[in-house]
């Protein structure tokens, strides 16, 4: 019979049933000794020690543990100590022990002791766990379960290993060995503020430093060194890789050195210097071919090119990993793929692999909501682009929103690029320069610094290929030469580009443009060509309603026109469409709820429209069931709410300065009552979610500035909003005096 904690309840519980003591031992096969051990263990302290005394006990083969403690103290001050040196150092002692059990020793305590087959990039996933402290873990769970908390931290910090971090959320840190504050801190990373985490593993390196824990020091010191990465401090980053350097020479431990070389090419990548960056990627490389599972290996290789800027190289990394990748690996190899996958242009296939699994399982939203806009953006859908990309940054998580703010912002550039709005384009890449600067998000800043048309860029920027293909796309804007347009195709096909080289198109469209007119093919999608930055004779119109009704036909303002406030609401409900159609019923059932005769009135309006804003009659159309229209519609509704998001970003970034300027242009937006005269439902239902919306924000906005001990905006603010909106003031916003 197996002698588990159960067997032992239940031989105690019926020995003192009123059976004899041999006997009982007799039925539960035990010695008669044993039995009686368990029943004074019982007697003295309880049932829980009887549990513990099972899973704790020392083997009895098991070295005294002082000198266990000395061994590993040894390996801890020296982390590269071999155990042949290790050896010779004891036998000076006068210790007798044996090679092997060094090993078995360092083993036990996760110092060198490796499971070859569970290599990751996370030492904790390969570190060795003795099996036989299972009931342990167990029972530090019942524990923690009956409120015994001070208990259950004794029994985890006598651990010589504890891998499961969960346990360890439900014990005070205060409470815990430095060992264990270690195992704590790798299981949180993600859960709290990166900056948090940064501190504490920082904290914690320092003090394993003090106490000549050298080689736990490297751990905290890897775990310090992926939040230094994610915040984009590269210069910190520098100086902690030029210490865990020194720590780990001579140290065999692929896990670690896979990191360092990470961290290195990481630091060289963010000061340009592409040529080092490559070094270290080759010398990862060579890591991965010695290992027999390099899968996560791959993938943190692929995620490494494509921070360089190689997505040639990262795609065929990704899909190596794939082949062999376990299924919770997978998912985060999927969601990088599909993010190459985009950059290359193959929408098609990103979109594919996005619907090979739920939602829910990809524990990526803003990452698959910024791949939707891309994707969207591909379509000429600009209206659902820009609203997928602000919701990405509404749902982006805040160790994610430095890298995802530039991209969203990006993709909001290249929509507005698209309707024409030359100006406004150039805008949002030029105002959030300085933001990009003080992260150092090198690559990004210069990005866009080359499509505002400077040619002033360092030495070595043009070894990032995305740099390059964005300065031959300058370069072909300025000669307007086809042969200059074909060597940036090219060089963006020939390293999986194409898809940001349709983005960059949208900026430097001239030669777009120049090669139609010739009657050559650009070799861009059909549904991008159509675009109104490519075909300057598509009418563009900003409808601006957040006040007195204005028109205008690109960036010229229509003046004179003489539409009804119906005519203007039916502009303004068309605005609001993400598509250039809309049904006809809800139309009908909006502005002529009691017209026997809905469709004649539809069409007399249209016709009036059409006369107003000097359109074709094929422009606004009636087409079976619906409405369509050939032309664009923005309004500022949705410029109001992109400012909103981007400022309430800059505020969980802790960004005031750059958040204050957002929000002062969105309210500036609002000049008046919007949609004033017309009483549809629609426009009743709209107008009432926009106030209500207005509120919300002013609230959110007077609560920011009172954190940031800036009230005088915010009461400079308000008091602008009374005098545009008078009526409203008082009944529906509810002003506060602050």
């Amino acid at each position: 019979m197996k002698l588990t904690n159960k067997t032992r309840i239940e031989a105690v519980k019926t020995y003192f049933k009123g059976n004899s003591l041999k006997k009982t031992a007799a039925e539960y096969k035990v010695h008669y000794n044993t039995l009686w051990r368990w029943v004074r263990k019982y007697k003295e302290t309880g049932i829980d020690h009887l549990i513990l005394d099972s899973v704790s006990a020392r083997h009895w083969r098991r070295k005294p543990q002082s000198l266990e403690e000395k061994i590993v103290a040894l390996k801890e001050k020296t982390p590269c100590l071999t155990i042949e040196r290790a050896h010779r150092v004891l036998t000076k002692q006068g210790y007798k022990i044996s090679p092997k059990c060094i090993w078995s020793i360092w083993q036990r305590f996760g110092l060198t002791g490796f499971r070859k087959k569970n290599f990751s990039v996370s030492y904790r996933e390969y570190m060795y766990a003795p099996a036989y402290k299972t009931p342990l873990i167990l029972h530090i769970k019942h524990l923690i379960e009956k409120g015994r908390i001070k208990q259950a931290a004794a029994l985890a910090n006598s651990m010589p290993v504890f891998l499961d971090t969960a346990i360890l959320k439900h014990i005070p840190e205060k409470m815990l060995s430095v060992r264990r504050k270690l195992d704590r801190l790798t299981g949180e990373f993600g859960s709290i503020p990166l900056s948090q985490y940064r501190k504490k593993a920082k904290d914690l390196r320092t003090d394993l430093e003090k106490q000549n824990m050298f080689y736990s020091s490297i751990r905290a010191g890897i775990d310090e060194g992926y939040a230094l990465m994610w915040l984009g401090q590269p210069e910190k980053l520098n100086e902690l890789v030029t210490i865990l350097k020194t720590r780990t020479r001579g140290l065999r431990d692929p896990g670690l050195c896979f990191a360092l070389l990470l961290f290195e090419g990481h630091v060289h990548a963010s000061f340009l210097k592409i040529p080092e960056a490559l070094t270290c990627a080759n010398r990862c490389k060579t890591i991965i071919r010695k290992l027999t599972n390099p899968e996560s290996f791959m993938g943190g290789l692929a995620s490494f090119y494509s921070l360089l800027g190689y997505y040639k190289e990262a795609i065929f990394w990704t899909k190596k990993a794939l082949g062999k990748a376990e299924s919770h690996l997978r998912i985060h190899l999927l969601a990088s793929l599909i993010g190459f996958l985009t950059t290359s242009g193959d929408f098609q296939h990103a979109l594919k692999l996005l619907k090979t699994t739920s939602r829910e399982q990809w524990n990526y939203h803003s990452r698959v909501l910024l791949i939707r806009a891309f994707a969207h953006l591909n379509k000429g859908n600009f209206q659902e682009a820009s609203s997928l990309s602000t919701r990405a940054l509404l749902h982006a998580k805040k160790e994610e929103i430095r890298r995802f703010f530039h991209l969203a912002t990006f993709i909001l550039a290249c929509c507005h690029a698209a309707f024409g709005e030359d100006k406004e384009a150039r805008t949002i890449l030029k105002k959030y320069i300085p933001f990009l600067k003080k992260y150092r998000l090198e690559k990004e800043f210069l990005l866009r610094k080359i499509l505002l048309a400077d040619t002033d860029i360092p030495t070595g920027a043009l070894d990032v290929p995305n740099l390059k293909l964005a300065f031959l796309f300058l370069k072909s804007s300025k000669t307007q030469k086809v042969n200059d347009y074909r060597r940036a195709l090219q060089y963006a096909r020939s390293h999986c580009l194409f898809g940001l080289f349709e983005r960059l198109s949208l900026f430097f469209p001239k030669p777009v443009v120049h090669l139609l007119k010739k009657g050559k093919d650009p070799q861009l999608p059909k549904t991008f060509l159509s675009m109104p930055v490519f075909k300057y004779e598509l009418p563009v119109y900003h409808i601006r309603f957040l006040g007195g009704l204005r028109i205008s036909k690109g960036e010229l303002p229509l003046r004179g026109l003489k539409l009804s406030p119906k005519e203007n609401a039916f502009l303004i409900h068309l605005s609001f469409s993400l598509e250039q159609k809309m049904l006809l019923e809800p139309l009908y059932r909006n502005f002529w709820p009691k017209s026997s005769k809905p469709a004649r009135n539809l069409s007399h309006l249209l016709v009036r429209i059409k006369k107003a804003l000097a359109l074709p009659s094929h422009a606004l159309r009636i087409r079976r069931e619906h409405l369509a229209w050939d032309f664009y519609l923005y309004n500022d509704y949705k410029y109001f709410e992109e400012l909103l998001v981007q400022a309430q970003t800059l505020v969980r970034m802790d960004e005031w300065e750059f958040a204050r300027r957002e929000y002062l242009r969105a309210f500036s937006l609002c000049r008046g009552e919007p949609f004033k005269r017309m009483y549809d439902n629609w426009s009743e239902d709209r107008r009432r979610v926009i106030l209500n919306t207005l509120e919300t924000e002013l609230k959110n906005f007077e609560n920011v500035c009172q954190e940031n001990k800036d009230i005088k905006i915010y009461k400079r603010v308000s008091a602008e909003l009374k005098n545009r909106l008078p009526n409203m003031t008082n009944s529906v916003w509810g002003f506060s005096d602050t």
